[in-house]
């Protein structure tokens, strides 16, 4: 009697364990984990928090590219430089005129004053000749009504005034002489401080329209005879890694291409023009796609699909589901090889076919579901 009380316990104690161990399998295949056979289950809840997104592998179009760096800069012509007209000392219209501040073509930004300096101020000496020629204009043409003097020497007196007017006039008053915007834009760089002594020539400020920026990709000489195939270009900027610029996407073109490798350089220089749309900073440095010729029935992948573990590349591949009309939730990693990339888009030599159907947004959520899963968790009970 004794012995079968005891079994019947161990019974129940057994039977308790198992519908624990079932409730925590259910609540568990809901969940992203890696499964015994390097499957990752993901969920359906967990797919659109992750904003997981799926594409299907088609041969296509796939435009071949020549990986280089390079740096965008200001378009010739959309530059130039505000320069002093005299000798002085420079005091800014605008009070604390920095980069980035919005001109007009013509406008006044600095007046350079010679006062109190050796050699007197040659704003105020070049007014008071002005005057002095305007006067003896004044006189010479009372002169040649009286016939007093001879019309040549009055065009000689015309002239001088002439000289003076133009010396003394544009740009220039009692103040000191005024340095203007050669054009509407932007000031790019402040290169004298306020107060700071100029002479006549130097260069005061940069000012740039900004409309338009260049591309210049120094391509390695080795690849001099595919440069005639080259007709566009994708670039990354240094400071914004996720977004793919496309000259052609931003009213862009080709503008030349360099023949001969500069003195002491092995590159060639390749200069793109494109709209300057606010979204690139000039000056900046780049990595560059030069695209080439379009080769057709290519399997391609987005790049971000692709993650890289110690050399080696996968991409994640959705499984059918067994089941009909149920939406697949499961996952397995592929190893790939990889061809050519453009930038956006990378060739997929091996690894995969066409018709598989590839995670190419949550690439990372998969990658960590599936990490999560290759060292499983131990589980003890205490009975």
């Amino acid at each position: 009697m004794r012995t079968a009380w005891m079994g019947l316990c161990a019974s129940l104690i057994v039977c308790s364990c198992g519908q624990g161990n079932s409730h925590k399998e259910e609540e568990h295949e809901h969940e992203a984990h890696e499964g015994e056979s390097g499957v990752i289950i993901f969920g359906a809840d967990k797919a659109k928090a992750a904003g997981l997104t799926i594409e299907e592998v088609k041969p296509g179009s796939f435009q071949s590219a020549i990986r280089v760096s390079g740096q965008v800069m200001e378009a010739q012509g959309d530059e130039a430089a505000v320069i002093a007209k005299s000798s002085g000392v420079l005091r800014y219209v605008r009070e604390h005129l920095s980069e980035g501040m919005t001109i007009r073509q013509g406008e006044v930004l600095a007046v350079i004053s010679s006062e109190g300096i050796a050699g007197g101020d040659p704003v105020a000496q070049n007014h008071a000749d002005l005057k002095a020629k305007q006067a003896a204009l004044e006189r010479a043409k009372r002169l040649m009504e009286d016939t007093l003097i001879s019309r040549k020497e009055y065009e000689r007196i015309e002239a001088e005034y002439e000289m003076a007017r133009l010396t003394a006039g544009s740009g220039k008053n009692k103040s000191g002489a005024s340095a203007t915007s050669p054009l509407t834009g932007y000031v790019k760089q402040v290169l004298v401080n306020e107060g700071g002594y100029v002479e006549v020539g130097q260069t005061i400020a940069m000012v740039t329209k900004n409309c338009n920026l260049q591309l210049r990709a120094e391509l390695p000489e080795k690849f001099f005879a595919e440069m005639p195939s080259i007709v566009d270009a994708n670039f990354i900027m240094s400071y914004d890694e996720q977004t793919v610029h496309r000259v052609s996407q931003l009213n862009g073109h080709l503008v030349s291409m360099g023949r001969s490798a500069s003195e002491g350089s092995a590159y060639i220089p390749i200069t793109f023009e494109f709209d300057n749309r606010g979204s690139v900073i000039p000056g900046s440095f780049a990595d560059i796609w030069l695209l080439g010729n379009v080769r057709e029935k290519v399997l391609s992948v987005p790049i971000r699909a692709i993650t890289e573990e110690q050399g080696i590349h996968y991409v994640y591949r959705q499984l059918p589901s067994d089941e009909p009309g149920e939406a697949p939730h499961e996952y397995e990693k592929c190893e790939v090889r990889l061809g050519h990339s453009n930038g956006q888009r990378t060739e997929i030599l091996s690894g995969i076919q066409s018709g598989d159907r590839i995670v190419v947004e949550g690439v990372i959520q998969v990658k960590l579901a599936g990490a999560s899963g290759a060292i499983p968790e131990a589980h003890s009970h205490s009975h």
